[in-house]
């Protein structure tokens, strides 16, 4: 082969990596969106609860999804 045929060869190589990084951050991003209705969801609930047991334990599923959104946004800016 020669050198041109061989550098188009690594330019769809290294082109196939990338379009599939942008599907995984596609995938991240309704993920995202999907965990940020959730979060509010929640949260409108701990606003109408009256137990406290509840509201500690809704809290704590608040403070996870908070964790794992903000796992999501860190490596969307890795990735980008």
């Amino acid at each position: 082969m020669k050198k041109k045929k061989l550098i188009e060869k690594l330019h769809h190589f290294f082109d196939a990596d990338k379009k599939g990084q942008l599907a995984h951050l596609e995938e991240i991003k309704e993920v995202l969106k999907h965990l940020k209705k959730k979060e509010l969801k929640i949260k409108e609930e701990i606003s109408v609860c009256t137990d406290s047991g509840v509201v500690i334990e809704l809290q704590q599923k608040v403070d996870i999804i908070y964790a794992q959104r903000h796992k999501g946004l860190a490596l969307i800016k890795d990735l980008k």
